[in-house]
């Protein structure tokens, strides 16, 4: 037998890790300290609808994660706690729900759309799709995420948390989940969320320099997004306490150094995606309708759409924010070529083809194993991969397209007034850090 040798000079020895008998496990010697501090707000957090944070310029230690640590409660309109059958809940999700307005600026340039709930939107699409149906339960209890199990977006919002007795027995409710987030915050009591800071810059491997300062900025959002119950309900949202919760790591002085004298020479780079929502009105009565131009020059790696109320993104207690509306057949036109081979269309009593087309273009994150698989049907969206490799970047940068886009959509039936279609749109950024500290976005 002749064996060949390697084409490639600079490849390895193909031998597995499992043959790699005598190697040790490295040694980590490049990291001295790592610490957690907790940031408090500016101001008062009872003075205003703005909250403000400074995370300061930390001199040798590099910035890791970033956490918002919430303790709040439900009370009524007085200030009272409500009484123990109160037919109030709370958005799916409660730590996306608390702000209508999310600002992030690094060295004075901001990171984040301005659009009203435009995190809350990011915040709950990203924690779906890339969570594995077995985290709910730390979710729910982390970050108050407890998706309904009903079959509508009508039975999601349905508050009868309590139904009357029929025939001497108490039926349970229509939305069981719905029950359960009402459970946690009645008669007032106190909830903790700790929620990841869903900032794609904070969410990544790669540690932040030093010496970078920070500034967050956060609106409260209206109870009437926060809170699910009748139109008359007066109950409010109450912050009790409120920080960032910041994880940084000390380098050796001399990695600091090293890369002080490579910044002085090259910029940082980073991955940090840009997402942004818009919104394209539904004719009142129209079943089948098209929106041209929804992206026109440069287009997104990804989105996903929905048909959702107005109302919802706005003051009313009835409407749940997060879930949707179904829509029976679903194209996309880039450039003029269809984006599937024939529309994704769902039957009227099974969903299955167009959740398994929702996976697919969402690259099967975590095998398909999201927290939508028991959950889609009260949130039907549908998702879009305009990467040349159809791996929604999972893997790697693809090249930034640019074109139009056309959407054909047809639904069950006639609009209701005041529908509209939601558009949540990721698009490829880079952020580039000098060894001044500025910010540079590419």
């Amino acid at each position: 037998m002749v064996f060949k040798m390697t084409k490639y000079i600079k490849s390895q020895e193909a031998l597995p890790s499992n043959l790699h008998i005598w190697d040790p496990v490295p040694t980590q010697t490049a990291i001295m300290e790592t610490k957690t501090v907790d940031f408090y707000p500016t101001s008062a957090i009872d003075s205003s609808d703005t909250i403000s944070f400074v995370i300061p310029a930390m001199q040798k230690y590099m910035l890791d994660k970033v956490e918002l640590v919430t303790e709040l409660r439900v009370l009524t309109a007085a200030g009272g706690n409500p009484e123990p059958n109160n037919a109030v809940s709370t958005a799916p999700h409660l730590a996306a729900a608390l702000f209508r307005n999310v600002d992030v600026s690094v060295a004075g340039v901001s990171l984040t759309q301005s659009f009203d709930n435009s995190y809350a939107m990011t915040k709950f699409w990203s924690d779906v799709l890339h969570h594995r149906e077995g985290t709910h339960p730390i979710l729910r209890r982390k970050e108050g995420l407890l998706l309904d199990w009903v079959p509508s977006k009508a039975h999601s919002e349905n508050v009868v948390y309590f139904p009357a007795e029929v025939d001497g027995v108490v039926p349970p409710p229509v939305n069981g989940n719905g029950k359960e987030r009402r459970d946690r915050i009645q008669q007032g009591r106190t909830v903790c969320l700790v929620s990841d800071f869903n900032v794609s810059l904070f969410k990544q491997e790669k540690l932040l320099p030093a010496g970078l300062e920070i500034r967050v900025s956060l609106t409260k959002n209206y109870p009437e997004f926060i809170l699910l119950s009748a139109a008359n309900s007066t109950d409010k949202i109450v912050l009790d306490n409120i920080v960032l919760r910041c994880t940084f790591q000390r380098p050796t002085d001399m990695v600091i150094n090293l890369i002080e004298e490579r910044l002085a020479k090259d910029n940082a780079i980073y991955h940090a995606d840009k997402t942004a929502l818009s919104f394209h009105t539904i004719t009142t009565g129209a079943q089948e309708f098209t929106i041209d131009n929804i992206f026109n020059g440069t287009l997104p790696y990804y989105f996903l759409i929905g048909v959702q109320d107005r109302a919802a993104f706005g003051r009313d207690r009835t409407k749940n924010p997060f879930s949707l509306h179904p829509m029976k057949k679903v194209q996309l036109f880039v450039n003029g070529q269809e984006h599937f081979p024939k529309p994704v269309e769902r039957s009227d009593y099974d969903s299955t083809f167009m959740y398994e087309m929702f996976l697919n273009q969402s690259g099967y994150i975590n095998n398909g194993d999201t927290l939508l698989g028991h959950h889609y049907d009260c949130y039907p969206a549908m998702a879009f991969d305009l990467t040349q490799d159809k791996t929604q970047n999972q893997y790697g940068l693809n090249l930034v397209r640019s074109g139009t886009a056309r959407l054909t959509i047809e639904l069950p039936d006639a609009a209701a007034a005041n529908q509209v279609l939601m558009v949540l749109a990721w698009y490829e950024q880079i952020i580039e850090i000098t060894k001044d500290r500025q910010i540079l976005l590419i």
